[in-house]
């Protein structure tokens, strides 16, 4: 057993090597920063946006952001600072940077950077993507806006699927509650995913109901949601030996700037997560039996206001109808 797994260690070295050398501006890097190799097997935790195939689709959005790129960029994971320097040097935007970083070895570039451009960067030797508890210290200085006001900050990430499910679901119930990163107002988010979750966020009722989900209906109605592009999962760092795996998907998020009025009042918007939660469980179960559950007798008044049709199932309904839905059923007499 012990030579087994010492031959499936090295193959996972070689294939992680050949994932390399195929590239030379990867090999650069890893040269120059050893840690970008990251652990010899298995899923890495944290992903490095450093080849420029991902660095120009970057830029090109935040140069090109609707209205005008926020006026701070939050860089969570910034490595050796390729993306500051490059926003700061091309000179496309003015926003100021915040570079979010832990690992002892990139500090010393980023320090350096910053002291060549104070007025434009700074960093946080800290793990963004681990904020829970020190929310008020990482986001230190940056001033609320209005929540019907353009978002002050854009959060730009490269996520694994190690951290991305735990981090999007972090994000996706401290919304609601207007809290954490969404005490500055309407933080919006850059980020590259794996296909699985940009799957999630994007399916449609007519998807499989593999894909369509609870949080498709929340990130939906919550967010304007947009797929920018792709990348080759092989020009991120570290690489990841083993089969060949789906590229990376760029996608933006903006949290509605009508966002309180969804449900009626602020305070129902928790009603309406634990609604979707709740009926999004079994998605092929039919929409009366369900709600009949919580009221008895409801179903014929919900079909005369055309919430429903008698056979439909919670997986028909696409975001908006189950929105739609629940300001129906939340507003009879019984619901209170």
């Amino acid at each position: 057993m012990l030579v087994c797994g010492r031959q499936l260690v090295a193959q996972l070295r070689l294939l992680q090597h050949r994932a390399l050398s195929n590239d030379p501006e990867l090999v650069a890097l890893c040269n120059s920063f050893p840690a970008l190799r990251g652990r010899k097997a298995g899923q890495p935790e944290d992903l490095f946006h450093v080849h420029s195939a991902a660095l120009d689709l970057l830029e090109e959005h935040l140069v090109h952001w609707p209205g005008g790129c926020p006026p701070l960029v939050l860089e969570a994971n910034a490595g050796p600072g390729l993306l500051s320097r490059r926003l700061v040097e091309a000179g496309r935007i003015t926003s100021r940077v915040r570079m979010f970083e832990h690992r002892q070895c990139f500090l010393p570039e980023l320090r350096a950077q910053v002291a060549a451009w104070p007025m434009r960067l700074e960093l946080v030797e800290a793990d963004l993507l681990r904020m829970h508890s020190r929310e008020e210290q990482l986001l230190a200085g940056i001033t609320p806006r209005p929540w019907t006001h353009a978002p002050e900050a854009v959060l730009v990430a490269s996520l694994s699927r190690m951290r991305e499910v735990g981090f999007l679901r972090y994000v996706l119930h401290q919304l609601p509650m207007g809290t954490s990163l969404f005490a500055l107002g309407r933080l919006a988010f850059l980020l590259f995913l794996s296909h699985t979750e940009a799957a999630h966020i994007t399916a449609s009722r007519g998807s499989n109901f593999r894909h369509y989900r609870d949080v498709s209906i929340l990130y939906q109605l919550f967010f304007h949601v947009d797929v920018l592009g792709q990348v080759s999962r092989e020009l991120f760092l570290p690489a990841r030996g083993g089969k060949t795996q789906a590229p990376l998907h760029l996608v933006r998020l903006v949290p509605r700037s009508d966002l309180w009025d969804l449900a009626g009042s602020p305070e129902r918007l928790h009603e309406l997560v634990f609604f979707v939660r709740q009926n999004m469980v079994r998605r092929t179960a039919y929409v009366l039996p369900c709600l009949e559950k919580w009221i008895p007798g409801c179903g014929p008044r919900l079909l005369r206001e055309g919430a429903t049709r008698v056979f439909e199932r919670m997986g028909d309904l696409s975001p908006e109808r189950m929105l739609r839905l629940f300001q129906l059923f939340s507003a009879l007499p019984e619901y209170s």
